[in-house]
Order: C-alpha cells, then structure tokens, then sequence
C-alpha cells in the first residue's frame, strides 16, 4: 500500500503507533532463535550409556542399591533399596565443568525419604553421593557409588548380584529370592518348636551383598524373627574337572536351602 495513501487513511497518532506495533513485531521475527537449553549434547553421549546402571554404596547400617533405569538427557528415575525398603527416585542431571551432577528425591511421604545428590566424574568411573532426610532428625549421610559390572568368570553366581531362588524342602517349605536389583526375599513359616511350624506364611525383605566367593550378608528389615543382620554361606561342587562354578547348597540360620535350576 502507498504510505502517502496510508496516511490520509489513518489518523496521524494512530499511524504512529501502527508503525510502531510493526518495527516491533518484526525486530522480534528478524532476531536471533530462541535458545532452548539442550541438557546433554552430541559430544556427552556417553552419559546416556553409562548413567543408567545399578549402583551399591556402604550406606552406615548397611548396603543400599541405587537403580537409574530412565534419563532422557535432564530428567533421572529409578529406585533405591536399602534393608528391604524399596523407595522409587526421580529428578534431574547436569553437566557442570566436568561433573555430571545428579539429585534425586524420594516421594516424601516415609519418615526416612530424603534427597540425592550424586557427583560423577566425567568418565563416571566414581561418583561421590551424600543424602539429606527431610526430617532434620536424621544426620545426612556422605557415601562413595560403586556400579555394579558383571564378573568377566563363566557363571552368574560370579556376579555381585544375581536372580535366583533357593528352597528349603524340608517341612518349613522356605523359599530364598536373590533378585539382580540387590534386593531379597524370604518367605517362611515361623517355626513354633523343632517339628512344628506357625499355619501363616511370612515374608521378610532385606538387601544383600556378596562378602566373599561363600558368603552373602543380608541387611533384614526390622522383624521379630531375624536378626538385623544374617549370613548366608554357600555350598559350591566339588567337582575339579568341572570349570563352571556353581553352588549345590546355601545355608543360614538354621534353614538349609537347596537351588532351584
């Protein structure tokens, strides 16, 4: 449109801040792009195969397991284990110099949830982690992250962690389950005397961990049955000509239990 015919048709204030309006809108098309922040670029993809792993840590009474299993770049999720208590874990990562940062909280709505922060370094071959309760009660805790990698030896039972069920067939029908997350379960009839045993199925959560080739420790949840702590001690083949390691046999506590291949 011819500006000199623009302007018999509107009213001069009016042109003015028309014009105005126009500058306006297209100094704010003809500027530079938004700058959406980008979490993680193409040089850090090393972060996205070697966040998400299992961790353990000396958690002061007792392993705890920290499991990342989702991150998009900024956003982290998982879960954590620690004497049978299972809490699920969400937040966020960032790079900052050449630390990977990394908080994570609890839901919030148990007396002992608190907040993760995990340092990493840039090759994540060590982190530093600390955790604050919410309830100022509890002294926070500084610990060092250990990822859990598989033995290089033929064998799952090689591992640090491991699926399996071991069963004791005798008359208590006891079941012991190793789970890969560090978690485990033993599900069993209390016994009332030596031959008898309550009618009520109990299961008690714990977290373990391998001391040595033969014994795992396990951190029990509270209970009246157990101890805070047991030891589980395995029974390996004693067959020589035999490369593949495997136990026949665990027993702990009293109760035998045998594997279930």
């Amino acid at each position: 449109m011819n500006y000199l015919y623009l302007q018999k048709l509107i009213p001069v204030k009016s042109f003015v801040l028309l014009s105005f309006a126009v500058l306006f809108l297209f100094a704010c098309h003809s500027g530079k792009p938004e700058n959406n922040t980008i979490a993680v670029a193409a040089t850090d993809s090393s972060a996205f195969k070697n966040l998400i792993n299992v961790y353990k840590a000396d958690f002061g009474n007792g392993v705890i397991y920290i499991n990342l299993n989702f991150f998009n770049g900024k956003d982290v999720g998982g879960y954590n284990i620690h004497n049978g208590l299972r809490r699920n874990i969400h937040g966020t990562a960032r790079k900052e110099n050449n630390n990977w940062i990394v908080t994570l909280a609890e839901p919030g709505d148990h007396p002992l949830d608190g907040v993760f922060t995990l340092t990493f370094d840039a090759g994540f071959s060590q982190c530093d982690g600390n955790w604050k309760a919410n309830n100022t009660r509890y002294a926070e805790k500084n610990f060092k992250l250990e990822k859990i990698t598989p033995s290089e030896e033929e064998g799952f039972f090689n591992d640090p962690t491991f699926d399996f069920v071991f069963v004791d067939y005798s008359a208590s029908k006891s079941e012991l389950h190793f789970q890969k997350d560090g978690s485990c379960e033993l599900k069993l009839y209390k016994r009332i005397t030596d031959s008898t045993y309550a009618d009520q199925l109990i299961t008690l959560k714990g977290s373990y961990q391998k001391e040595n080739d033969s014994t795992i420790r396990v951190t029990w949840k509270a209970n009246d049955i157990l101890p805070e702590q047991s030891d589980f001690v395995f029974e390996y083949n004693d067959q020589k000509d035999d490369n593949y390691h495997y136990p026949i046999g665990i027993h702990g506590e009293d109760y035998h239990f045998l594997p279930v291949f």
